[in-house]
């Protein structure tokens, strides 16, 4: 029977950056690394429990931001044959990751260096899917589905047979830490309102059994229920930011301020103690926001 395990990839403190590890009985997969400097820990987390990166067999990857994919490269040298499944927009930042690393550290400053530069993966074991395609690790069949919105090279992962829908960061965070709850859509620039809505939909009709979001863990709520609540949230919040630019109100902070006394769920992340949630999260999905709406972007 296939079992789902949450890793813990935070690089210090816990319970936001997690990779998801599937044990199909007949090899292994890894839905998202997380960062570069947290491969031990995953690497610790196979070998603990008896089995070794030579047991995994794919590496799925839902988008190339360096907290869900920083430590691929590192990663699929220690696992050797291992395929590394990403997107077609991000296969090139795989390859090559220099790039991808300076525009982070020029957008995250000291949080880049917080999740490390990433290796590049060797070319061969880089595979590109398509949009609906189905790979099989033993008896799992592992269904790879575009949802851009989030990122442009953004897919989410269904495990066919499990019921397992892995949404990365396309349908939000829920996020448990320090005794709080956050939920919120995570919507950084550069950001297409349109694609995020209908990524939700793709999401929908796949009718899962479960939805694991990116950070972090399984909801624990159908997932129909949950992905209608996001949308209605989301729409709540983009409708906010619209109405605060429309009143003058144009700075990231101030209508990230504006969008906080309006809905408690973006109040809860704002006023969140760690600031990984309240500064990169929340304000990074407003800034989003922001320049899309600005921008006429749909």
């Amino acid at each position: 029977m296939v079992r789902v395990e949450v890793v813990d990839v935070t690089p210090q403190g816990w319970g936001f950056l997690a990779s998801y590890l599937v044990d199909t009985g007949e090899g292994l997969i890894v839905v998202d690394t997380g960062p570069a400097s947290s491969v031990d820990k995953l690497v610790n987390h196979l070998r603990e429990t008896g089995r070794d990166p030579s047991d995994v067999r794919l590496i799925v990857l839902t988008h190339i931001h360096l907290d869900h994919a920083g430590g691929a490269g590192r990663l699929a040298r220690l696992c050797g044959n291992a395929r590394v499944l990403v997107h077609p927009r991000g296969a090139r930042h795989l390859e090559d990751p220099s790039r991808l690393w300076e525009a982070t550290r020029s957008v995250l400053g000291v949080v880049a260096d917080y999740y490390g530069k990433p290796e590049p993966v060797p070319r061969d074991l880089i595979a590109v899917p398509r949009d609906g395609e189905v790979f099989r690790v033993g008896r799992e069949e592992v269904q790879l589905v575009y949802t851009p919105g989030h990122a442009s090279h953004h897919m989410s992962v269904f495990l066919r047979r499990s019921g397992v829908l892995f949404s990365g960061d396309a349908a939000g965070i829920r996020v448990e830490l320090d005794g709080r709850v956050v939920e919120m859509p995570t919507t950084p620039p550069p950001f297409k309102p349109t694609a995020y809505l209908e990524s939700l939909e793709r999401m929908a009709g796949i009718q899962a059994s479960s939805i694991v979001v990116g950070h972090y863990g399984s909801v624990p709520e159908d997932p129909g229920s949950y992905l209608r609540r996001h949308r209605d949230e989301y729409a709540r919040w983009v409708e906010t930011a619209r109405e605060a630019l429309s009143e003058g109100v144009t700075s990231v902070e101030k209508v990230a301020e504006y969008v906080a006394d309006r809905i408690p769920s973006a109040r809860r992340a704002a006023d969140h103690p760690n600031p990984i949630v309240s500064r990169m999260f929340y304000l990074a999905s407003i800034w989003g926001l922001v320049e899309a709406l600005s921008q006429g972007e749909d």
